[in-house]
């Protein structure tokens, strides 16, 4: 969440509980694509004002153009007496990734 705002829609929320080991994040993500020249903190503020419009998520976004950079995008709710949380991303061919944490 930003402030009162979610980057994402606030139907599309991951709920973590106690009694799940993993979770698939796919059917709660959002997809923005822009050419990769762009700051992290440019691209966010862009996604945020909707200037960034969301792209169908298609598996594996980034295989055939590489001068675009993929923004992902997820909201969840830690409903769970768990503080810390491993992410596993199953993609060898990423090549670079940066992770925000946007409270």
């Amino acid at each position: 969440m930003i402030g009162q705002q979610s980057i994402v829609s606030s139907q599309n929320v991951q709920e973590l509980t106690n009694y799940a080991s993993s979770y698939n994040v796919n059917e709660y993500v959002q997809v923005y694509s822009e050419l990769d020249t762009i700051s992290p903190q440019l691209a966010l503020d862009r996604i945020r004002s909707g200037k960034m419009k969301s792209v169908p998520y298609e598996g594996n976004p980034g295989m055939t153009n590489s001068d675009v950079a993929y923004w992902l995008a997820f909201t969840f709710k830690n409903n769970s007496s768990e503080t810390e949380f491993m992410l596993d991303l199953a993609y060898p061919q990423l090549d670079y990734l940066q992770l925000a944490l946007v409270d």
